[in-house]
């Protein structure tokens, strides 16, 4: 495939100031961003404005009780008591693969690759400024590919 524009700054695709918790935020209030959203990360950032983890829906799936997602009651009300006992950090996956946020695409796309990872924190002078995702960078693919 050939990218017209492999230079294209992360900046125009990535999702600027996504929802992001910090790390001591009880994992309730993480299930309830979940829950409400239909994206599948959420960062977890410190009081300097740095991410130090990201927490994916994923993660969130493997902690809920295995009979959850039939519906049944006794499992929605112990998960919430389980993640009335956790805290983002202890969640998280900790030192989250970044970009800065004047790197260009194929930067990413190398992280991606090389580290199977679904998701990539932008920073700006080392503070958290936005989050690019595999669905990012396909929805992004497939306007470039149309472009042809």
């Amino acid at each position: 495939m050939v990218i017209t524009n492999p230079e294209l700054s992360i900046a125009e695709i990535m999702t600027p100031h996504p929802i992001s918790v910090y790390p001591n935020m009880i994992m309730t209030e993480v299930a309830e961003i979940f829950d409400e959203n239909s994206f599948h990360h959420v960062p977890v950032i410190d009081e300097d404005d740095m991410c130090i983890g990201v927490i994916s829906k994923t993660d969130y799936f493997h902690l809920q009780d295995k009979f959850t997602k039939f519906g049944a009651g006794r499992c929605n009300k112990g998960n919430k008591r389980f993640f009335a006992s956790l805290l983002a950090k202890e969640v998280m996956s900790p030192f989250p693969k970044s970009v800065d946020i004047k790197d260009n695409i194929q930067e990413v796309l190398d992280i991606f690759l090389q580290n199977k990872v679904h998701s990539v924190i932008v920073n700006e002078n080392q503070k958290f400024r936005g989050i690019i995702t595999t669905y990012d960078m396909i929805e992004w693919l497939s306007k470039e590919l149309s472009i042809e």
